[in-house]
C-alpha cells in the first residue's frame, strides 16, 4: 500500500510539472541575467534584500558592482508612503493605506535597454489604534515586509518576460503597454 501511495504522489508531481506548474517565486529567467547588478537608492534595504533572495533562489548571481555583470536591474523610482484612509466619529485617524511603488528597467553591459521602464505596485490597508501605537508600528513593519516580498515576485515575473520575448521585441511590448503594469 505505501508503494502505491508513493507512486500516486510521484505521478501527481509529474503531471503538475508537465502542465507548466511552478512553485511560487520560481520563474524562467533568461541566461543574459545569470550575473545581475541591482541598482537601487538607499532607504530601501528590505526591498533590496527580498529581491536579492528571490533572484538567488532562481539561480541568479547578484553582484555588488556593475563591473562583470551580464545585466543591470535599475530601480530608478522607488516610493513607500503611508496615507490616511479612514477617520473615526471623533475625527481621529482609524486607518491607513500603505503604498509601495517601484519603477525599473533592465539594461545590458553596453547600456542597451532590455526591458523599458516598468512599474509594479503593492497596497495594504491597516487599522490604527491610538492606544496601541507600538502594535500599530509592528503591524506596519510586517505589512511593509509583505509588500516587499510581493514586489520582488512581481519584478521576477516581469524579468521572465525578457526570456519569453525576443530581445528586439521587448521594447515593442513595453511601448504597447503589454509589459508595463498600468495599475
Amino acid at each position: 500500500m505505501p508503494i502505491r501511495s508513493l507512486l500516486l504522489v510521484v505521478l501527481a508531481f509529474s503531471l503538475l510539472q508537465g502542465c507548466g506548474f511552478h512553485l511560487r517565486g520560481q520563474v524562467d529567467l533568461p541566461s543574459s541575467m545569470s550575473e545581475l547588478y541591482i541598482k537601487i537608492g538607499s532607504g530601501y534595504p528590505g526591498l533590496e534584500r527580498e529581491l536579492t533572495a528571490a533572484l538567488r533562489e532562481n539561480g541568479v548571481e547578484v553582484l555588488t558592482s556593475p563591473s562583470g555583470s551580464s545585466s543591470t536591474l535599475d530601480l530608478f523610482d522607488v516610493l513607500f508612503e503611508r496615507d490616511l484612509s479612514t477617520l473615526d466619529t471623533r475625527g481621529k485617524v482609524s486607518g491607513y493605506a500603505l503604498r509601495y511603488l517601484v519603477q525599473f528597467r533592465v539594461t545590458d553591459p553596453a547600456g542597451e535597454v532590455m526591458l523599458e521602464g516598468t512599474r509594479v505596485r503593492a497596497r495594504r490597508d491597516f487599522e490604527f489604534e491610538s492606544t496601541q501605537v507600538l502594535q500599530s508600528q509592528e503591524e506596519q513593519d510586517f505589512l511593509r515586509e509583505s509588500m516587499e516580498r510581493e514586489l520582488a515576485l512581481q519584478i521576477l515575473r516581469r524579468l521572465s518576460a525578457i526570456a519569453a520575448a525576443p530581445v528586439s521585441g521587448v521594447s515593442v511590448l513595453a511601448n504597447r503597454g503589454l509589459v508595463v503594469n498600468p495599475i
